[in-house]
């Protein structure tokens, strides 16, 4: 067999050695820059530029980068929330210093032969406000969240503090989930 034989099908001649870690064509006038990803960790290496900050290495971490963080090129970010996150949290803990105070449940004794309920930092989340008269209830001290406090505290003096269980059975004995007749004021 001939050379040209043996290399049928693969060209005329033999392939060329592989060149190694030389590249073909001009060389890059750009310089390259290596990162490591803020999200992800991953080592990324690119072409330089220079109004790019290197901190994501790709959209997907881009865009977690920026849900996660206040901070946006530098700058601090409006958060257009923040008021009401902090109003939330401020008649939240309004409440809970509420039921603190109240210090056990209303009607547990007349439901559970005399026993009583108290209120402490560990079981608060088990009370809740019950409306005394509902022909006056504004609304539900929850739905006041993002409220002025005095607002929230207006609320919470027509109320009476009762564990789940009772709030339930009361409200089922008064049909209190069937809506009322309020009065209109002019």
């Amino acid at each position: 067999m001939t050379d040209m034989q043996t290399h049928r099908g693969q060209g005329s001649l033999p392939a060329a050695p592989a060149q190694g870690a030389k590249r073909r064509g001009r060389p890059s006038k750009n310089d390259k820059v290596t990162y490591t990803c803020e999200n992800c960790g991953t080592l990324k290496t690119v072409y330089a530029h220079p109004n790019r900050r290197y901190r994501a290495c790709s959209r997907t971490c881009n865009a977690l980068l920026a849900r996660t963080t206040t901070k946006k090129y530098g700058q601090h970010t409006h958060d257009p929330n923040a008021s009401r996150k902090k109003a939330t949290q401020k008649n939240h803990a309004l409440s809970h210093q509420n039921m603190l105070q109240r210090g056990k449940c209303a009607l547990h004794p007349v439901y559970n032969d005399g026993q009583e309920l108290h209120v402490n930092a560990d079981n608060v989340a088990m009370f809740a406000w019950d409306h005394i008269d509902r022909t006056l209830k504004t609304a539900n001290v929850a739905r006041l969240k993002t409220r002025k406090a005095q607002t929230v505290q207006n609320e919470i003096d027509k109320c009476q503090l009762v564990c789940h269980n009772c709030h339930a059975m009361k409200s089922r004995q008064h049909n209190d989930h069937h809506p009322i007749n309020k009065p209109m004021t002019s």
